[in-house]
């Protein structure tokens, strides 16, 4: 039996021992179930068979293109490895069976909105390491994730924590130029929505628009770029920047 399958196991067990506590006499009378039982009982047995059930959850969201920010003068690589892209959390919630969230093709397509909009160029790479023509690789992974449901808040709330951590890489190379967290955070009533999915896929939509917004907001602040940064978008680099593309188109004419 796998270590999934074990806990329903033991719940469906318990359904049993209760069913059998019910005396013969009782098991025999020709009446439905429900009316022979007592609502401790019915209370226990929906707990029971409810604790097996998996809530899935497939999160899909539109993210913002635009963020009211300066857009730096910086080719971009940006690297998806396998685990970010599939990325889904399972977990067991006590009295309310388990839950499966997918969060991949959301957190996908936010990195792939916001990113173009905060600098000149951004190319996605297949091998992180490879010679590339950009200015540095942009490495992301989810540190943590955590979620609640209103059983457990005790609160009219769902809710969704993001950790990410990310990683600015030298371009062909695994030399780190910086690595810095970033958190998240999305809440939703249930009363605004039909069903415990839709609104823990809403919460989960607001922590990685949350997660988008910091991103672009804090990016040329992040304490850990700013050398990488300041040599990067200083006049001489600039210029020496102008000075060989010059070079270039020079070459192409002749």
């Amino acid at each position: 039996m796998s270590p999934l399958h074990a806990p329903c196991r033991a719940r469906w067990e318990a359904g049993e021992r209760v069913l059998q506590s019910i005396s013969p006499g009782d098991r025999r009378l020709p009446i439905p179930m429900h009316a022979r039982l007592s609502p401790f009982v019915l209370c226990l047995l929906a707990l029971v068979l409810s604790g097996c059930a998996t809530t899935t959850v497939q999160v899909e969201g539109e993210f913002p293109s635009e963020p009211l920010i300066a857009q730096l003068p910086l080719t971009i690589g940006i690297h998806f490895d396998e685990s970010f892209s599939s990325y889904q959390i399972d977990e067991p919630v006590p009295q309310r069976g388990d839950w499966s969230i997918s969060m991949g093709g959301a957190q996908l397509q936010m990195f792939r909105t916001v990113l173009p909009a905060m600098f000149e160029r951004v190319i996605e790479l297949e091998d992180p390491t490879a010679p590339a023509e950009v200015d540095a690789v942009l490495r992301p992974r989810v540190d943590d994730m955590q979620f609640a449901i209103p059983f457990q808040t005790k609160s009219n709330f769902f809710e969704v924590w993001i950790r990410y951590q990310l990683t600015l890489t030298e371009p062909g190379s695994e030399r780190i130029i910086a690595s810095w967290p970033l958190t998240a955070y999305g809440r939703t009533r249930d009363a605004f929505l039909e069903g415990a999915e839709a609104a823990i896929e809403q919460a989960a939509v607001m922590a990685l628009r949350d997660a988008a917004a910091f991103l672009a907001i804090d990016f040329a602040e992040t304490r850990e770029l700013e050398p990488w940064l300041a040599e990067k978008l200083s006049p001489t680099a600039n210029a020496q920047s102008e000075s060989e593309a010059d070079v270039l188109a020079y070459g192409e004419q002749s």
